[in-house]
């Protein structure tokens, strides 16, 4: 488990201090309530703060990491980094432009997939770009 400290009276793990009153854009933070409910939370599921510090953060990570489609820092410039989303509009393009009869084959789709370094998942990407296709009027076959 985490070291304790103390912050201005307050206890809490190590990397976590409970701060009073934050506001963050429209956000008004009140640390107290929050610590608050969350213990409340953490007694009727029969946890601890710990536990729901690092759901919750590895929650927020699984939402705004890689794969989330946002736009990455960079990707505007010339050969920038880009999201996996934003590879996969590049490759939907791609066969748009070059099979104008609406009509591909999933191969060709996993072909690009590989040339824009999709590796691990190129199976289920391969699958998503083909979802989108079918949903933009074209006939993908297997």
């Amino acid at each position: 488990m985490g070291r304790r400290i103390v912050v201005n009276g307050k206890t809490d793990f190590v990397g976590f201090k409970i701060l009073d009153n934050i506001k963050i854009g429209e956000d008004e933070f009140h640390g107290e309530e929050v610590v608050k409910t969350l213990k409340e939370i953490a007694k009727r599921e029969g946890s601890d703060l710990k536990t729901i510090y690092c759901k919750a953060l590895a929650e927020y990570a699984k939402r705004h990491g890689p794969g989330n489609f946002q736009t990455m820092i960079g990707s505007f410039a010339p050969g920038g980094i880009k999201s996996d989303g934003q590879l996969e509009a590049m490759i939907i393009n791609e066969v748009m432009t070059k099979f104008v009869d609406k009509d591909v084959r999933r191969l060709e789709i996993v072909k690009r997939c590989r040339d824009y370094g999709f590796k691990k998942d190129t199976p289920a990407t391969a699958d998503r770009i083909a979802q989108e296709l079918l949903k933009r009027g074209w006939k993908v076959w297997r």
